[in-house]
């Protein structure tokens, strides 16, 4: 029984080397490409801004109106924000005056179709309530200003829909008790039962952006809850996420053009290691509320504290 186990392990070791041997080439590039992407977020970590993070396109969703090549163009713009500001930089310590251009500086951004860290455009309910609300006419800000204005129209809509409800269920009951309405009739309760249903939709993306704007203030405003089927969900513009091997950069809604390069930029800033700033008006604060795709002077002072500590290494 032992010369049988015995036989039986050496013939499996024999086979476990003659394939290691026969396959060595694709397990050494194999290993080779793992231990290179380990290796690349460490020393991106350990040492910001020392090379270029290269980006490619992931998930890409059409119904955000917009083309995949604009899209791009719009990374690459946000991008070249940091880009500049780095650029422009001391090359000596953060606290230095000197604002001349450094040419020898790497970008902090590349494009690749093979990049490391993936930026995917992803349409759901987010994006569908803000398109919603441009539809209505309202235009979305994160601010404190722009909740309670919301709040306005929600309480108007709120009311109207509980006349129109109360007058649809009084038809139906009436007809109810009557055995049934006449085909011209029931025409026209279904209609108004889907006007109702399409106000409900209308106040629930309301709710959802109002909800949204309460968890980004971090106050105590009220949380509305939804009408109906729909349901009333908080969300964020964006996010950053890093593995151990792997980043990705996930937009999920915007509402202007200007806040889509905020959000990007803003994430981006996060790519680099970036916190978040004091400043409502920066890139980096936590709410996207400013006006502007510009960086402000937190933006930058925050920039040169992640990305010097590569000198403060030499």
């Amino acid at each position: 029984m032992k010369v049988v186990k015995y036989l039986i392990s050496t013939s499996l070791l024999v086979v476990f080397i003659y394939f290691g041997y026969t396959n060595r080439n694709q397990i050494l590039a194999t290993s080779s490409k793992y231990l290179g992407q380990i290796t690349q977020q460490i020393t991106k970590q350990e040492i910001p801004c020392s090379q270029p993070i290269t980006y490619k396109i992931g998930i890409f969703d059409q119904r955000f109106g917009i083309s995949q090549k604009d899209f791009l163009f719009d990374i690459e713009k946000s991008a070249s924000t940091w880009d500049s500001a780095w650029k422009m930089s001391s090359s000596t310590n953060p606290g230095s005056s000197s604002n001349s251009t450094n040419s020898t500086k790497k970008p902090l951004f590349e494009y690749s179709p093979t990049g490391d860290m993936v930026i995917n455009l992803i349409y759901d309910y987010r994006q569908q309530a803000t398109d919603k609300l441009t539809q209505l006419g309202i235009t979305i800000e994160n601010g404190r200003s722009s909740y309670d204005s919301l709040t306005s129209e929600y309480k108007t809509m709120v009311t109207q829909y509980n006349i129109d409800k109360a007058s649809y269920e009084t038809q139906v009951n009436y007809w109810n008790s009557r055995g049934g309405a006449t085909p011209k009739v029931f025409a026209e309760i279904t209609q108004q039962k889907n006007l109702l249903n399409a106000h409900a939709d209308s106040i629930n993306s309301i709710i959802t952006t109002l909800n949204s704007i309460a968890n980004s203030l971090n106050s105590s405003v009220q949380n509305y809850n939804s009408i109906g089927s729909s349901t009333g969900q908080e969300f964020n513009e964006g996010e950053y996420v890093q593995t151990a091997t792997s980043t990705k950069i996930d937009i999920y809604q915007y509402s202007t053009h200007t806040a889509l390069i905020r959000v990007l930029e803003h994430e981006l800033g996060h790519a680099l290691g970036m916190e978040h700033v004091s400043d409502p008006q920066a890139i980096m604060y936590r709410i996207n509320q400013g006006k502007s795709d510009s960086l402000t002077k937190a933006d930058i002072a925050e920039l040169n504290k992640v990305c010097h500590s590569t000198q403060n290494l030499k």
